[in-house]
């Protein structure tokens, strides 16, 4: 979720004026905004289209779709914005590689390993080990052995590694976001932007407009301007309605709908090994957030 935490302060508006309540309003925006995330891995698996021009032409959208809440004025083009921009690229490109190349409860399980890597890059920067949170990190990585470990199916093992990279990939770049002084959809579209800027020119030679049918473009804006564009908006209304805590925890639907979707779509079903891994994971993230609400975490 790339969106900055704000104290639940909204007017009820038009919710107010159908009898939902500020706090009910964001629920139902955190629960449609992983609604939406979690269909990526649906159209990634259908579209006929190779990964590079894929995840181009999806961040493209995006981040015109997004561009009317871009405001570079006052911006600070440091280290920490170049480091943030270079991880969501690799994020966003191992996500669609992983995707086409291995079960999609693999892909979205390995990139859930974020908060991994926030916890070992913060140990790693501030010296200091936060041994509660050892706990989740464990569990993390007993998922990701469990899905390393798993039998290769056609390109599946490549595809599994690409996703633990691109899990990697959006720990450093949650790791820096508040190192920067942009945030929410503004920041959402410039991430894709320069995405795209950077996935696009090696993605035109597996690029032949010509050949995308008609409902393959109508699906590429579908992941652009409602998978990415509206559900970061739902869920950037949802944080000024409701606690950062609460929004993270509906956000944890996007990696149980993702394989169901997939499931439902072409009947793909992941292994033993995908989903003890998945089981893993999850239950690491949960343990996390479970530390971190009860202040453990010291």
């Amino acid at each position: 979720m790339i969106v900055s935490p704000k104290a639940p302060s909204a007017s009820p508006g038009c919710a107010g004026r159908l009898g939902l309540s500020v706090g009910a309003t964001g629920v139902l925006l955190g629960l449609l905004a992983p609604l939406l995330w979690s269909s990526s891995g649906m159209f990634v698996k259908i579209l006929s289209l190779e990964a590079l021009p894929l995840a181009g032409l999806r961040a493209l959208i995006a981040g015109v779709a997004l561009a009317p809440f871009l405001r570079l004025a006052g911006v600070r083009i440091n280290g920490a914005l170049l480091v943030l921009l270079a991880a969501y690229t690799v994020s966003v490109l191992g996500y669609v590689s992983a995707v086409k190349l291995t079960t999609a409860a693999n892909a979205i399980a390995l990139v859930s390993t974020a908060p991994a890597w926030v916890l070992l890059l913060s140990w790693a920067v501030e010296r200091r080990v936060t041994w509660p949170l050892a706990w989740p990190v464990l569990l993390i990585l007993a998922g990701v052995g469990a899905l390393l470990l798993e039998q290769a199916v056609g390109r599946s093992v490549e595809g599994n590694l690409l996703a633990l990279l691109a899990g990697m990939g959006f720990g450093l770049f949650t790791f820096f976001l508040p190192r920067v002084n942009l945030a929410g959809p503004g920041l959402v579209s410039l991430c894709n932007l320069v995405a795209a800027a950077v996935i696009l020119p090696f993605g035109a030679f597996a690029l032949d407009a010509q050949r995308i049918a008609v409902w393959e473009w109508a699906s590429l804006l579908y992941l652009g301007v409602v998978q990415i564009g509206l559900a970061t908006i739902c869920f950037a209304g949802a944080l000024r309605r409701i606690p950062p805590t609460q929004a993270s925890v509906l956000a944890l639907l996007e990696p149980l709908l993702a394989p169901l979707w997939v499931y439902l779509a072409i009947g793909e079903r992941p292994s033993a090994y995908g989903a003890a891994g998945f089981a893993f994971i999850l239950t690491g993230i949960l343990t996390d957030f479970g530390i971190r609400r009860r202040g453990w975490a010291g």
